[in-house]
């Protein structure tokens, strides 16, 4: 019986154990996407603040202030493709509904501090590519 109990255990540790490890890089960011497209569609700013940084307020508590006051409807967000650049950087190009007018965007998508961060803003900064330009 104590044999039995052990192997079920250890069975359970690998399943568990594993199952992190087994999830690739593309979809953990196609998960964070996921959620970020999600809360702004809802206007969740708190999570939006999460899963992205703003070049243009490098102050979260300033991004999360800007980000209430946006009153744009942006709905039907998709992902129409992601790229992969180099080991920590992808370039991801969604599609949108911004006040009812279809629109595209594409958005880096960098690793840093051990998270996969989504830049946005960058079209106000000169040595960067506007979001248009980066393919």
């Amino acid at each position: 019986m104590k044999l039995r109990l052990l192997v079920i255990v250890l069975i359970l540790i690998n399943l568990f154990g594993c199952s992190k490890t087994n999830i690739s890089t593309e979809e953990i960011i196609e998960e964070n996407i996921s959620i970020f497209l999600k809360a702004v569609e809802n206007n969740e700013v708190d999570t939006m603040v999460k899963y992205a940084d703003d070049l243009r307020f490098p102050d979260k508590k300033e991004q999360k202030n800007e980000y209430i006051s946006i009153n744009q409807k942006i709905k039907k967000t998709s992902v129409k493709d992601l790229k992969q650049l180099n080991d920590k950087e992808y370039s991801v190009t969604i599609t949108c509904e911004v006040e009812g007018k279809a629109d595209e965007f594409t958005f880096p998508i960098k690793y840093e501090n051990k998270d996969w961060r989504i830049i946005v803003g960058q079209e106000h900064f000169h040595d960067l590519p506007r979001i248009h330009d980066v393919k």
